[in-house]
């Protein structure tokens, strides 16, 4: 029996009852931590050191966070920056931790939107509740800002809608079922989940006739280990056929029941080299610090100059380039036996 939840799962538990958060990756948690230091400092201490510090693209997101949070608070109420609540629900205790309260009104700095089927939802009518129940409000605003996109979305709680939505997510809890969801690639029980492991089955079953039956609750068995890779490579093709036809249907017009076309800035790319060195005014040592060859145009460019085939060219340049090459790394993969 659960006694402890906490605010950061409530999303993915109110979609599946058995979801369990898998380690920390933790770099993304680093980054996230600098951009909430770098949002508190800069709006609290107006000062920007933490900002500074960030990666060029993060500072943009964050600066667009600074100036949101700087336009919709006041000073008649205090900037209560990431302070902890508790909520007692049917003898679970919710615990969790907010960016910022500012009266009635709550901000939470996310990075990315969230992709189809998730939803902050659930953690934000934490905190609203929280709040609410602690300063006797009856309605609560929340501004959660997005700082890769640069968009705010408002969601606006009365008390009554923030504990409905805790209660039913605290009960899919106590309940404890498995439901195959949008958060089961965040899930730490995923590869032995019996509903998941049960709708693959089903999908794979017509159209595979090397699968085998396999105990998902023991992975570590490497029999079953190894026919639960079958599967899962036996659904592979299916689902790349399935996305790929989806998406030219909705590229042409067409509409999916329960999903929408959406597109996203591709990384910015330099378009030439010499105009961009002589912009900046780096020293050229500098400059080139922040570049990177591609080897196989390299050696097109050196095939076309000297007159030679790509393969002479290969081999001169990599001569060449001897003693200033990285020493090769090596990736291992499982491949099926013969």
């Amino acid at each position: 029996m659960i006694k402890k939840l906490r605010a950061s799962s409530l999303p993915a538990l109110a979609k599946c009852g058995l979801w369990k958060s898998k380690p920390f990756d933790t770099a993304l948690t680093k980054m996230g931590n600098d951009r909430h230091e770098a949002l508190e400092h800069a709006v609290k201490n107006n000062d920007r050191t933490k900002l500074d510090a960030l990666p060029a693209e993060e500072a943009e997101g964050v600066n667009w966070a600074i100036n949101y949070v700087r336009a919709n608070t006041s000073n008649t109420w205090p900037m209560e920056w990431e302070e902890s609540g508790t909520l007692h629900v049917d003898g679970i205790t919710v615990t969790g931790r907010w960016d910022l309260v500012n009266g009635p009104s709550g901000f939470d700095l996310k990075n990315q939107l969230p992709s189809d089927g998730k939803s902050y939802l659930p953690q934000l009518a934490l905190y609203a509740c929280m709040i609410m129940h602690r300063d006797g409000l009856k309605n609560f605003t929340y501004h959660v800002m997005y700082a890769a996109p640069k968009v705010a979305k408002v969601h606006e709680f009365t008390l009554e809608e923030a504990e409905n939505i805790i209660g039913e997510t605290v009960a899919n809890a106590v309940k404890a079922e498995a439901t195959p969801c949008s958060y089961c690639s965040w899930c730490d029980r995923a590869a032995t989940c019996e509903a998941l492991n049960q709708t693959a089955q089903k999908v794979s079953e017509s159209f595979s006739n090397e699968l085998a039956a396999y105990d998902p609750k023991d992975l570590t068995d490497p029999v079953n280990l190894s026919r639960a890779l079958t599967f899962s490579r036996a659904l592979k093709p299916w689902m790349e056929e399935v996305e790929r036809l989806a998406k030219e249907h909705a590229l042409s017009g067409g509409e999916l029941v329960g999903f929408q076309l959406k597109q996203r800035a591709a990384n910015t790319r330099v378009k030439d080299l010499n105009g961009a060195f002589n912009a900046v005014g780096l020293p050229a040592e500098d400059f080139m610090g922040c570049c990177s060859i591609t080897l196989g145009k390299l050696y097109d460019a050196f095939a076309s100059a000297k007159g030679i085939t790509k393969a002479e060219a290969k081999r001169e340049c990599q001569e060449l380039l001897a003693e200033h090459l990285q020493p090769k790394t090596y990736i291992k993969f499982l491949t099926k036996s013969k």
